[in-house]
């Protein structure tokens, strides 16, 4: 038992401490990047990455330097990580529209139907994490709702608070739900080679159906041991080595 509690006790000392590295590597990361050395600021916020940070600020900065650096596919990986992080960022959607801009590939997308537009439109306003935080908030005013309605004289306001964040806690949870389900369903990936040759199976004896360039976006519907069965927007099929692409 005193072994345990002395684990748990170190355990807690370290989590700060881990903390403040991965904000001071941050921290540095920046510098680095102010200074135009924009290898080493990819050096150092990619070493955040790997020791567990993701935020929306770390993504963008990461993609920014990768622009720089003229690396248009992982510059445009890192945008969609942080744009899906924080879905409504302006910024980050004008930077990932320019980096766009520089791609070969264009398509006409397959026009999707009112009710499913409006319905993406909806859920897409926050991420499924900060849904989650909505709902546990509405949870909370319901809570202190029931408190007034129980031991105070404010019994209709009470009442509405209950009505009120049960309810919004329910809608958050059912948005926040279908959110990360679209995302489970419709995984992004982004092609990083220059250039490649989409095959018409998971094979390299398999025809050439057409080819992509760097930085071209697509969803991944399955996996075949090495191969990666693709579709993009223009409704077009195909397989890619996995290697050769990142998800988002």
């Amino acid at each position: 038992m005193k072994k345990l509690i002395l684990l748990s006790f170190s355990i807690l000392l370290l989590l700060p401490a881990g903390l403040m590295a991965q904000k001071e590597l941050f921290e540095a990361g920046n510098r680095a990047y102010q200074a135009e050395d924009f290898v080493k600021a990819i050096s150092i916020y990619d070493s955040v990455l790997q020791s567990g940070k993701q935020s929306a600020a770390l993504h963008y900065n990461l993609a920014n330097s990768y622009f720089k650096e003229g690396n248009i596919g992982k510059s445009i990986l890192h945008y969609e990580k942080a744009l899906k992080l924080k879905p409504q960022d302006a910024e980050i959607q004008n930077n990932l529209e320019i980096a766009r801009q520089k791609t070969i590939d264009r398509f006409e997308e397959v026009p999707e139907n009112l009710f499913q537009a409006s319905r993406l439109a909806i859920i897409s306003l926050l991420s499924p994490d900060n849904w989650a935080r909505v709902a546990l908030f509405a949870l909370l005013l319901a809570t202190i709702g029931f408190a007034l309605y129980l031991f105070s004289q404010y019994l209709r306001l009470g009442f509405i608070s209950i009505i009120g964040g049960l309810s919004i806690t329910l809608l958050a949870l059912i948005l926040a739900w279908s959110h990360q389900n679209y995302l489970n369903n419709n995984q992004g990936i982004i092609l990083l080679e220059d250039s490649s040759y989409v095959k018409s199976a998971p094979s390299e004896s398999a025809d050439d159906v057409f080819i992509l360039h760097e930085g071209t976006k697509a969803l991944r519907l399955e996996q075949f041991e090495n191969w990666s069965k693709i579709k993009l927007p223009d409704g077009k099929l195909g397989w890619l080595l996995s290697e050769e692409i990142a998800v988002i």
